[in-house]
């Protein structure tokens, strides 16, 4: 006869067993599916960075490469050059020496030459020395951020006219040699008695500004 206590136990013991064996099993599916989703989270995020990092360099590169559209400018092209200063101006290009002789006077140099010059002589352009009457050139020569800041040989002429109260915020707001060759205008206007040049007070508010009598230069000029 069989015992059943021993029968009931031992199948007890089978359960628990089993039991035992399938709750391994599935610790072990659960790991293996946590790892398996570990994977695909981390290569979700490295293609989501690869995207991103594609997308940046698109942004980053964006508008830097200018359509090269420009005809390029003959090198034996003349181009008209005024001078901005008092006084003459030289020039060097290419081992030649070129002469403007005074504030005004215009003259025509090859494209190359132009190039050339101010190559040796950056400040001949950047600080305005003399102004560029090409646009072409000027923005060919990627100038044209520098005109900005440039004025007209005519306004230097006019700022004479100009209300007393607005001519020192006028040369105030003038670069540093637009302002002396336009001090030096008026200073040579004065030492030829030009009549444009004869108004006292304008002269006196003038002379505040540079801190010397502007009629006591243009005597000693």
């Amino acid at each position: 006869m069989r015992n059943s206590k021993n029968d009931t136990h031992t199948s007890d013991k089978s359960v628990e067993a089993l039991e035992s064996v399938t709750k391994s099993q599935a610790e072990i599916e659960v790991e293996e599916l946590k790892v398996q989703l570990a994977e695909m989270q981390k290569l979700i995020e490295s293609m989501a960075s690869n995207q991103d990092q594609n997308t940046s360099k698109t942004k980053d590169t964006d508008g830097i490469f200018v359509s090269d559209i420009q005809d390029p400018i003959p090198s034996n092209k003349l181009i008209q050059i005024i001078s901005m200063v008092s006084g003459g101006l030289n020039l060097e290009a290419n081992g030649k020496k070129i002469n403007i002789p005074d504030f005004g006077n215009t003259i025509q140099i090859t494209f190359e030459d132009l190039r050339a010059a101010y190559n040796h002589t950056p400040k001949i352009i950047d600080d305005g020395w003399l102004l560029i009457q090409s646009e072409e050139a000027v923005k060919y020569m990627y100038l044209e951020e520098k005109y900005k800041k440039f004025v007209s040989k005519k306004f230097i002429e006019n700022i004479i006219n100009l209300p007393k109260d607005q001519i020192v915020e006028t040369l105030k707001g003038l670069g540093t040699v637009a302002q002396k060759t336009s001090i030096d205008l008026i200073i040579k206007g004065l030492a030829d008695k030009d009549d444009k040049y004869s108004d006292m007070n304008k002269l006196h508010v003038i002379s505040e500004f540079i801190g010397q009598d502007i009629n006591e230069l243009a005597k000693n000029r």
